[in-house]
């Protein structure tokens, strides 16, 4: 079976990230990321299907945080998948060269 995906995806992570919705602020767990989307868990507050919501990854070791505007594809249990509506070129690379990194050193 071909997968779907386009984009390189970067897992096994439990990274605290910062998000705001159009009404609310929360965080939660990065668990995995591509340039498409990413994976949070213990999500707080809840947000639904569909939700629109800007997620901020601004860890001690970020020289620029990275963000990128999403929406909420599907919840199941603790875990929320998101697709990234607006990812700017700058984040991208940034996204891209961190993970990267990341995996290499674990």
């Amino acid at each position: 079976m071909k997968s779907r995906r386009k984009e390189f995806r970067y897992g096994d992570f439990n990274i605290p990230v910062k998000f705001r919705t159009a009404f609310e602020e929360g965080s939660a767990l990065l668990v995995n990321i591509s340039t498409g989307g990413c994976t949070l868990r213990n999500v707080c507050p809840v947000m639904n299907p569909m939700e629109v919501f800007l997620l901020t990854i601004d860890t001690d070791d970020l020289k620029n945080p990275i963000e990128a505007k999403a929406i909420v594809l599907r919840i199941k249990g603790e875990t929320l998948a998101a697709h990234f509506t607006l990812i700017p070129p700058a984040s991208q690379k940034l996204l891209r060269r961190y993970f990267a990194n990341k995996l290499r050193n674990q």
